[in-house]
C-alpha cells in the first residue's frame, strides 16, 4: 500500500473553488450534526465557526456559521453555551453578526 501508484489526496494542491465547495459542505455537516455532538466537539465546532467568520467567506458560510453559533448559544452544556456566547460576543464587536443579534447584548 505504501507503493501504490494511485493518486492520494493532497489538499495542498487543491484550488480556491474547491477550498470553497468542501469548507460549506463541513459546515454543512457540522450544523447538521451539532445537537447530537459531544461536549468537547461543540466547542471545537464553534471554535471553527469563529475562524470561519473571521476570514473571508461566502454569506451561505455565513449564515450556517451563524446558525451553529446560534445553536451552541442556547445549547443544554453550560461550558458550550459559555464558548458560544463569548466567541459570538467578540465576532460581534469585531465584525458584527447579521442574522441572530437580538439574542446578544448590546454593545
Amino acid at each position: 500500500w505504501m507503493a501504490s501508484t494511485s493518486k492520494s489526496l493532497n489538499i495542498y494542491h487543491i484550488d480556491k473553488a474547491e477550498k470553497k465547495i468542501a469548507q460549506t459542505e463541513l459546515l454543512r455537516l457540522v450544523a447538521t450534526s451539532f445537537p447530537e455532538m459531544d461536549q468537547q466537539f461543540k466547542c471545537q465546532a464553534v471554535h471553527l465557526t469563529s475562524k470561519v467568520l473571521l476570514s473571508k467567506c461566502s454569506p451561505n458560510d455565513t449564515a450556517l456559521c451563524e446558525f451553529i453559533l446560534s445553536l451552541g448559544r442556547m445549547d443544554v452544556i453550560q461550558d458550550v453555551r459559555d464558548r458560544a456566547r463569548c466567541e459570538s460576543l467578540l465576532i460581534h464587536m469585531a465584525k458584527g453578526i447579521q442574522f441572530d443579534s437580538e439574542s446578544l447584548p448590546s454593545v
